[in-house]
C-alpha cells in the first residue's frame, strides 16, 4: 500500500497520466481482504491510468482487485503479460 500511495503521489506531483507498476517480484498471496482494500485505496485516491504486472501465479487472483477499482472508478488493468499492460496504455 506504501508503494502505491508513494506512485500516486508521484504522478501527480509530475503531471503522470499513464502508470505501469511492477508488482511481479511480490511472491506471496495478497488476501482477498487486502486486495479488496488496496483496490478502494487506489479508487479512491484517483490514480492515472494504471496497468499492474503480477506473476503469473498471482494473476489469477488480482482480477478481485482489478474489477473492485474500477467499479469504483479506476482505470486500472492486472495482468502478468507485459505487452497486455502496454497495450492497455496505449504504449504497443
Amino acid at each position: 500500500r506504501a508503494a502505491l500511495g508513494e506512485m500516486m503521489l508521484l504522478c501527480r506531483d509530475h503531471g503522470l497520466t499513464d502508470v505501469l507498476f511492477d508488482a511481479r517480484a511480490i511472491a506471496e498471496l495478497v488476501s482477498i481482504a487486502d486486495r479488496f482494500d488496496l483496490a478502494r485505496y487506489v479508487a479512491a485516491a484517483q490514480p492515472p491510468r494504471m496497468a499492474v504486472l503480477v506473476s503469473p501465479a498471482n494473476a489469477q487472483f488480482t482480477k478481485m482487485f482489478e474489477e473492485t477499482a474500477l467499479a469504483r472508478g479506476a482505470l486500472v488493468r492486472t495482468t502478468a503479460d507485459e505487452a497486455e499492460a502496454r497495450r492497455f496504455l496505449g504504449l504497443a
